[in-house]
């Protein structure tokens, strides 16, 4: 399902595929975690969306016990050493739940007065610890991975979009979290069949409704920035009916900027926020580069904001170069058939109507061929052979 998905450009889904797997491969583990561990508790905490989650992950003679979660609506990770002493003491209600060692994920800016105050409390020494044991890698990405699905489950996508796009506001400079924002790539094979692709997010996610694709014409193909000017004329014609977005993403480097730059300042209108994104080294996603007319706008690389930028342009790709499949496939499928001597385009119009693709024509017998109005046994004769 995640090659599909990826092979698809569909990232978003893919990587929660992806979580799904990593959580099966630890959950193997679970049984024997490591034998050197008898009794330990794990604490993770994580935030994303603005909110927090948390997981203790509980080892008693070398075997995952159990786990508990919890989950805030703010990002509390700004006081770590606070939110790691509330919830030992939510977690613990007497000294003999108390583990011998207890291990942090995220690190205490104190574990040593976290330590004394458990003694205070309980009566009862255990170590308080922010570095891992060997062997327990495994164990606290399972607590991290449980803390942030806690969130994920949690977490409305309505809210998801909220947080990026106030995150995205934020580092702009804007004074409106209600953002609207295009997306644009242009997708071509070898120069044939280009088209090109115009996504729409707000706070309610991807608009789907209200995407738009382009038809390249011959004289641009293969020319990626006279494809994008071409595209952005066309999109700046229907202003007034489909207003322009708060921000434009261009799928590209500086070449594309500067075209999507000049193709605004010839209109007499208030142009969006033009930025692109440019592929990072080795197309590593966390190095990607975002550029606007004033230069590089330095992005936190997991901020919401700069995900959502990523999003966007994983979108307006993935809808781009599905088009641009389909128009070839299409292409090829009439360019072979297109050799038939006495297949007309009417008679190659009823076939693939029929049998919806060529490798159906192709395993069809004589029969089923001559089925199709128009198609006599001679000529199925001829489909076949060709089509070997």
């Amino acid at each position: 399902q995640m090659e599909k998905l990826a092979h698809k450009q569909d990232f978003e889904q893919a990587n929660i595929i992806k979580q799904r797997i990593a959580s099966l491969e630890l959950l193997q583990q679970e049984q024997s975690v490591n034998s050197k561990i008898s009794s330990a508790d794990f604490f993770a905490c994580t935030s994303s969306h603005g909110k927090t989650g948390a997981c203790i992950l509980s080892i008693r003679d070398g075997k995952i016990r159990g786990t508990k979660t919890y989950y805030f609506k703010e990002n509390l990770l700004g006081e770590i050493d606070i939110l790691l002493e509330s919830l030992i003491f939510t977690y613990y209600q007497n000294k003999f739940l108390l583990p011998e060692k207890i291990f942090f994920t995220i690190k205490s800016n104190h574990p040593e007065l976290i330590q004394e105050s458990i003694l205070l409390k309980f009566q009862k020494s255990v170590r308080v610890l922010n570095r891992l044991p060997s062997g327990s890698k495994s164990v606290a990405k399972l607590a991290t991975l449980n803390a942030n699905q806690v969130i994920e489950n949690m977490v409305k996508t309505s809210e998801k979009y909220r947080h990026a796009m106030s995150s995205l506001a934020s580092q702009l400079g804007l004074r409106t979290d209600d953002i609207k924002i295009e997306g644009i790539d242009v997708s071509h094979h070898s120069g044939n069949h280009a088209v090109a692709s115009i996504v729409k997010f707000s706070d309610k996610g991807a608009e789907k409704k209200l995407y738009k694709l382009y038809n390249i014409p011959k004289e641009y193909s293969g020319n990626d920035v006279g494809s994008l000017s071409h595209v952005l004329e066309r999109r700046l014609q229907r202003r007034d009916e489909n207003p322009l977005p708060d921000l434009l993403l261009v799928d590209g480097g500086k070449p594309q900027l500067n075209a999507a730059l000049k193709v605004f300042s010839a209109v007499d209108c208030k142009p969006p926020i033009i930025l692109s994104i440019v592929k990072g080294f080795n197309r590593i996603r966390a190095t990607e580069t975002i550029l606007s007319e004033h230069g590089i706008i330095e992005f936190p690389s997991k901020s919401a904001g700069f995900v959502l930028l990523q999003q966007v342009r994983d979108e307006s790709h993935r809808f781009a170069i599905t088009s641009n499949r389909k128009q070839k496939n299409k292409a090829v499928k009439y360019s072979i058939l297109d050799s038939v001597s006495g297949l007309g385009p009417s008679k190659k119009s009823k076939l693939l109507n029929h049998f919806k693709s060529l490798r159906q024509i192709k395993n069809s017998s004589l029969k089923e061929l001559c089925i199709v109005e128009g198609i006599s046994i001679k000529l199925a004769a001829k489909i076949q052979k060709t089509l070997l």
